[in-house]
């Protein structure tokens, strides 16, 4: 009896030192058990890519005019690239032929130009769920134009466009009431015609959306940089910049 007395002591002690090494595992094994038993709850926020459907290019524009992050798109797209490729053609048919640019050189007629593109997402980035599909688009013969167009809806929805020749044209048709000539043109005169151009975006993208397109504030310092006006579209504030080199960019 004596002798059980003094192994029982260590054996009960060793008994609960190896329980308590297993107990860890034994809880998480409940833990799992009960987690596969119960339905699984998941967190997930969906890329919302029918958004724009019906809903006009409006959605597309104020996007593009807010803060959003920008990836290359290899999924399912409403537009193929040859079709993306045949709306920047007609937006550079449209560019021109409303007098906004010059954009076509003299040995490249419109229909002649090579476009490339590319679609990408746009996801907003203060609405998780608020998403779109733009091809971007650029004109090889003039690989520093660029035009984006909405997959939903096939319109134009941002450009950047160089070599456009805007500004030469105005200060020579602002000043060809005086003898100053380009280098000492009339900044008055000047201010006045790169408004009068404003003015004729604001027109002719107007009638290009079927929204009416207004000014808000605007900031013009043409005689050091640029001109900036801004369009009100649907609550949305875009961006239309003329720079003094004869660039536009429209909803930057």
């Amino acid at each position: 009896m004596r002798k059980l007395d003094r192994y029982l002591l260590p054996l009960l002690a060793l008994l609960l030192t190896a329980a308590g090494a297993a107990l860890p595992w034994v809880v998480s094994d409940l833990q799992d058990a009960q987690v596969e038993r119960g339905p699984e709850a998941r967190q997930f926020d969906p890329v919302n890519l029918t958004l724009q459907t019906g809903g006009g290019v409006q959605e597309t524009l104020g996007l593009l005019a807010g803060s959003y992050s920008d990836l290359e798109w290899t999924g399912k797209t409403n537009l193929t690239a040859a079709e993306a490729a045949s709306a920047a053609q007609e937006a550079v048919r449209f560019l021109n032929e409303s007098g906004l640019t010059a954009l076509t050189p003299e040995t490249v007629g419109e229909e002649a130009f090579t476009i490339s593109v590319e679609p990408h997402i746009i996801m907003s980035m203060t609405e998780s769920s608020v998403s779109a599909i733009v091809w971007c688009c650029w004109l090889e013969e003039l690989p520093e134009n660029w035009i984006y167009i909405d997959d939903d809806t096939g319109k134009m929805v941002r450009t950047f466009l160089f070599d456009t020749a805007w500004f030469d044209r105005l200060v020579l048709a602002a000043n060809a009431q005086s003898s100053g000539g380009y280098d000492n043109y009339d900044a008055g005169l000047t201010a006045e015609a790169i408004t009068r151009q404003a003015e004729l975006w604001r027109t002719a993208l107007s009638d290009y959306y079927g929204v009416e397109l207004t000014f808000s504030e605007s900031e013009l310092s043409f005689d050091h940089y640029s001109s900036v006006f801004k369009l009100l579209c649907d609550g949305n504030e875009l961006r239309l910049e003329m720079v003094a080199d004869g660039a536009v960019y429209f909803n930057p």
